[in-house]
């Protein structure tokens, strides 16, 4: 089902959201690197030091080091303000609970990952 279908035209910048996170988690239990950067804003900084590039290059290894990943996205709470939304998650990884805030920032139509605070499950 292509982007558009899953959230509907004119759909509410969090539903989007949902939807992008929804594809996250799947894309990461699939292990798909790709995947998972498409949802990535070019800005994307966090508060561990990792660009876009960084990032990708850490995705890559924690990925490739595991037989099998497991998310379990247990709530989300999302909050729009001016051009982003900002969404908490709470969520098993692995078994360990961890919990992610991300900034999501329109780019070419599409809601990405912009900024990230996050606990560093399974050594990630």
């Amino acid at each position: 089902m292509g982007w558009a279908a899953a959230c509907g035209d004119g759909a509410s910048p969090e539903a989007r959201v949902r939807a992008a996170i929804d594809r996250g988690e799947e894309a990461a239990e699939r292990k798909d690197v790709d995947a998972l950067m498409a949802l990535v804003h070019p800005e994307y900084r966090d508060e561990h030091g990792l660009d876009r590039m960084r990032l990708r290059y850490a995705l890559r290894s924690w990925l490739a080091n595991r037989d099998a990943v497991s998310i379990t996205i247990v709530s989300k709470e999302l909050s729009s303000r001016s051009d982003e939304v900002l969404a908490t998650l709470s969520m098993l990884v692995e078994g360990r609970t961890t919990t992610m805030t991300l900034t999501f920032r329109e780019d070419d139509g599409e809601w990405k990952v912009a900024r990230a605070r996050y606990d560093s499950p399974g050594g990630f």
